[in-house]
This record gives C-alpha cells, structure tokens and sequence, in this order.
C-alpha cells in the first residue's frame, strides 16, 4: 500500500506541475520578450523584472518543492500506510497550494499588464 501511495503522490505532483507549466507557456507566449513582468512581493508593491524571471520563478520553485520529496527518498522511508497517507496528504496539499499559487500569480500578471497595453490584444 505505501508503494501504491507514493505513486499516487508524484503522479499528483506531475499532474499539478504540467498544469502550471502549461499555464506559464501560454503566458508566455502572449507576453513581447521586451515587457518587464510584474511581481508582487508583499501588499500592493509590484517589483518589475525581466520576463524571463516573472515568468518562470514560480514554475521552477513549485518543480523543486515537489519533487524534492522523490528525489530524495523521503517517500521511500513510510514504512507504515498510516505515514504513507500523511506524507500523500502533504504532498497534496503543497502541489495544490504551489499550483494556485502559480496561476494566480499570472493571472495577476497578466491582468495588470493588458490593463498597461504592453500585451497586445
């Protein structure tokens, strides 16, 4: 059982980072490469950075907190299937808090910058 939840957990992990990923090519896709991104660090400042940055901090962030489990081997030390539901549980929650994360992040950008008329429409 443990084994069935550990694949459970990456395939869950895979699931929510193809959708941010995915989510991050079609913004990049609509964003010129010249725009600097918005990035909202704490309340209402908005930092700019190269669209490189804006766009790929968060991909990148959720990849290696959520993978970091696997490669690491924590996954494999859930000796018990009450450890393994808790360790699914976590990983769980941490891919659906990153991937909300990531699409409201460029939600966020991609409002504002339509809204400036650096995307064209």
């Amino acid at each position: 059982m443990p084994t069935i939840l550990r694949t459970l957990g990456d395939a869950l992990s895979i699931v929510s980072l193809s959708i941010l990923w995915s989510f991050t090519l079609s913004a990049w896709k609509q964003i010129p490469a010249d725009v600097l991104v918005p990035m909202q660090l704490t309340g209402e400042k908005l930092v700019r950075v190269k669209k490189r940055l804006g766009l790929l901090f968060m991909p990148i962030l959720a990849t290696v907190l959520l993978l970091t489990p696997t490669l690491t081997g924590v996954t494999y030390d859930a000796a018990t299937t009450e450890h393994a539901v808790i360790l699914l549980c976590l990983r769980v929650l941490l891919a659906s808090v990153l991937g909300i994360m990531g699409i409201a992040h460029l939600r966020k950008v991609m409002t504002t910058l339509y809204a400036e008329g650096a995307i064209p429409e």
